[in-house]
């Protein structure tokens, strides 16, 4: 389980020192810490692990339990009343049941973190002969309560974990782990001696957000006991949570495509209309934290919500239905989050964003050209068309497939309808290819915002991308260059592919399947374009505003300025346009002349521009 809370008692400076202290090598560390741990005969006595335990998770209080069978089943269930949740192993297959009570088997991605947690739970860094991994010294910490020894362990098929290990009791203090949004830290202490083998009975964790808290404190431990094998199984359940009025067993919906965005009418309770985001890169589906407030939703909780730009608050609630077309979903716990920020930029209020709770129990096929979706009830879905079939996996709810970047540089990117962009790509990977230096004509901004602000990019025209067996020359690619937390800091990752790609197929998703199958449509071989003018604007209380403006631009050059209201363009009113025509004017032919006139603190102005590919 991932612990993610701050940890505010600690205000340390680390120092990292070349060498070893004393000259006491890595192995050497590792005997000290096993011998403080119990040693290691006691640790060959144990078999099975029982942990029971209260846990507080930001705002919510509830019971955890887990068993574990060594060295590589394990089973574990979290009860927050409002909300159960399980996941386990048979050493074999990885699984997970969310909180809507939907089983699925873990990806190879996410198997792997899922592994690197038992290998160390289990305590199988003291048996590299059975256990392949890599040891690495990486100096000495310190900090308010003492000093350590750092060691970095990576198991054989796993993930690296940077191991503090208190040079006083040869105790481990804390380690850190890399997760999606950057690096969490788990602090361990309390230690308790079960049976001759020391155990923490109180951890805690920090992704550097100090309001998010997540505290685990232990209440029972047992070694040995008996554990009825089939608990590790991947259970078999199927969630009946979802009906379809008619007997062919699918709808149709039409949707409007507004910034590249899907946008459905669904209706929430039986009563409130809506208009939700249809979002694949959605780990979970939304609703609007003040829509759900106004139509008298309880929140409950105060959880993370990872996003493009970092975290936000969101709570839980729980909908008694969610229905569209012929189709409806009933007793959905889903989250809330406030998503205010997208009605400035969309120009179109959000009440929510249909993500992996809803979109996983259906075949959905996506009818670009014709601006419709189908739903199947998966068991019904037969497939007799002539498109390409491509393995997808499923990485933390998301879809996720391989492609290739410029003919050369391989991936798993994120398959992401909520991307209004055609292609973003991961820091870590644009700073292995150096791509930055391969396109250094990439230009400043247009950037991607989203939950937790917004993610920093260049963009660049590359050279193509090419997913399955088909090849798009030339797509606009943002290249991500932040340092700061968010999804586009992701290792595991490469990038993602977003609507801009996406919109030139028919795509059918099958999560159970695990695949999707892509048609070509007409837009196709269309030339991927961008914004011509360099201006980025929003609209505000029914006025468009200049919310930036870009170096070395047409835009900059006539003189435009952030705050600036366009009231009318080539001479007809500005609210004569939609956000999206808008933004679509902007990336019209190379030589369109645009005229504005402009207002701020009630003055009036007109200026004049060329529109010019700015790559």
């Amino acid at each position: 389980m991932k612990n993610i809370i701050p940890f505010q008692v600690l205000a340390f400076l680390f120092i990292l020192c070349s060498g070893t202290s004393w000259g006491i090598t890595p192995e050497e560390i590792l005997s000290q810490h096993l011998k403080a741990l119990g040693g290691k005969e006691n640790l060959l006595k144990i078999k099975t692990i029982y942990l029971q335990g209260k846990i507080k998770a930001s705002g919510l209080e509830g019971e955890v339990v887990t068993y574990s069978e060594l060295p590589d089943k394990s089973h574990q269930d979290i009860d927050f009343k409002i909300m159960q949740m399980s996941s386990g192993t048979d050493g074999k297959t990885y699984w997970s049941k969310d909180q809507n009570k939907k089983v699925r088997e873990l990806g190879a991605v996410e198997k792997s973190s899922a592994w690197t947690k038992n290998y160390f739970a289990g305590y199988l860094y003291f048996f590299p002969e059975k256990y392949a991994r890599e040891l690495n010294y990486l100096g000495e910490g310190k900090d308010s309560l003492g000093e350590y020894h750092v060691l970095e362990i990576k198991p054989e098929g796993g993930e690296s974990r940077k191991l503090f290990i208190h040079k006083d009791n040869f105790l481990l203090n804390r380690f850190t782990q890399k997760t999606v949004m950057g690096e969490a830290t788990t602090y361990l202490s309390d230690y308790r001696e079960i049976d001759g083998i020391k155990i923490p009975f109180l951890s805690q964790t920090t992704t550097g957000n100090p309001q998010y808290v997540n505290e685990i404190i232990l209440t029972d431990v047992k070694f040995n006991q008996e554990v009825d094998p089939s608990i590790f199984n991947m259970p078999v359940e199927k969630v009946e949570d979802f009906t379809f009025s008619n007997p062919e067993k699918k709808t149709t919906v039409p949707f409007e495509l507004i910034n590249n965005h899907i946008y459905i009418e669904v209706l929430i309770n039986g009563l409130h209309p809506g208009t939700f985001i249809l979002d694949t890169g959605g780990g979970a589906t939304i609703i609007d934290l003040n829509y759900a407030k106004k139509i008298g939703l309880e929140i409950k909780g105060k959880l993370e919500a990872k996003g493009v730009g970092g975290s936000v608050d969101a709570g839980l609630t729980e909908l008694q239905s969610l229905q569209l077309g012929e189709l409806a979903m009933s007793n959905q716990k889903i989250t809330s989050i406030d998503l205010s920020f997208l009605n400035t930029s969309e120009g179109k209020e959000v009440r929510g964003i249909l993500g992996y709770d809803f979109l996983s129990r259906f075949v959905f096929e996506i009818d670009y050209q014709n601006s419709r979706i189908t739903f199947y009830q998966p068991d019904i879905f037969k497939y007799s068309g002539t498109g390409e079939s491509l393995e997808i996996e499923l990485y933390n709810k998301i879809p996720s497939a391989k492609a290739t970047i410029d003919g050369e540089y391989k991936g798993l990117f994120i398959l992401d309808t909520g991307s209004g962009k055609s292609l973003d790509l991961n820091s870590p990977f644009v700073e292995e290819y150096k791509l930055l230096q391969k396109y250094p004509e990439a230009i400043e901004g247009f950037g991607c915002a989203g939950a937790g602000g917004e993610a920093k990019f260049l963009q660049a025209r590359i050279k193509s991308i090419q997913l399955g067996s088909f090849l798009i020359n030339e797509p606009i690619c943002g290249l991500s260059v932040g340092t700061e937390k968010g999804v586009f800091k992701n290792e595991q990752t490469q990038g993602v592919i977003g609507a801009g790609i996406l919109k030139r197929f028919k795509v059918i998703f099958d999560y159970e399947g695990k695949k999707i199958i892509l048609e070509k449509n007409d837009s196709f071989y269309v030339r991927d374009e961008m914004d011509k003018s360099g201006l980025e604007f929003i609209l505000k209380e029914g006025k468009y505003l200049v919310d930036k403006v870009y170096d070395n631009t047409s835009a900059k050059k006539a003189s435009i300025e952030p705050g600036e209201e366009i009231i009318s363009i080539n001479d007809e009113p500005a609210s004569k346009y939609t956000l999206n025509q808008l933004r679509d004017l902007f990336t019209g032919k190379d030589g369109t002349i645009i005229k504005l006139q402009l207002k701020k603190i009630d003055k009036l102005r007109e200026v004049s521009f060329k529109l010019k590919s700015l790559i």
